[in-house]
This record gives C-alpha cells, structure tokens and sequence, in this order.
C-alpha cells in the first residue's frame, strides 16, 4: 500500500523513464556519492507489480556501483521479491531495464563532467 522509495529525487544524477508492451510505465532516479548510489527512488503507471518490482529495483540499487547494479537482472528482483505470477513478470524485466537506463544516463553524465574539467 505504501510502497518504499516511491517519488521523484530532485536533481538526479542519473534518470531513465521506460514503458512496458503493456503500456506501464517506470521511472528510476539515482543519486550517486562518488561511485555509489547514496538514494534512488522510482515512480510508476500501471499495474501494482509495477510499483513493487519499482520499489524493489530502487532498493537493490542503493549503495551500489556501476558494476553491481548491472548484476540487477529481472530474475534477481524476482529472486528478492519471492517472484510474481507469470503474467506479471514482465515488471521486473521493465524495472531492471530502466535501473540500466538510469544507470547509463549518469555514467553519460559522468563521462562528459570530467571531460568538462579536464579542458
């Protein structure tokens, strides 16, 4: 009902939006502390396995590097969340794909902050 890490982060570092085949739709919001992610939270449209594996995806990411959230796959949120039935699987895939998403937006930033200072 009150789903952990629900909501927009002002000023992310790294931020992605994706939509299901279905038509649910996720957002994921990072911030980083140097290499790790020190909050993330995430918003969703749809069904309520949306919100969960959200909620799940932005917990398992905190604290984590780059590396580590590669390793969160839909099969791990399944793995964490104690799975789901079959036909609402399709949202944790959808909530690992906007994690990396997320995730590639703040490495693109990251990338071109310190080009920024090396000129």
């Amino acid at each position: 009902m009150n789903p952990l890490y629900k909501g927009a982060l002002a000023n992310p570092n790294g931020y992605a939006c994706s939509r299901s085949g279905c038509g649910d739709s996720m957002e994921i919001f990072l911030k980083f502390d140097g290499d790790h992610v020190s909050e993330a939270s995430f918003r969703a449209a749809g069904c309520g396995a949306s919100v969960v594996c959200g909620s799940y995806a932005a917990e398992m990411a905190l604290q984590k590097g780059p590396e580590e959230i590669l390793q969160i796959t839909d099969d791990s949120i399944l793995e964490r969340l104690g799975g789901l039935p079959r036909e609402e699987e399709p949202q944790a895939a959808l909530a690992a794909k906007t994690l990396h998403a997320a995730l590639r937006d703040f490495l693109r930033k990251h990338r071109s902050e310190k080009q920024d200072t090396l000129k």
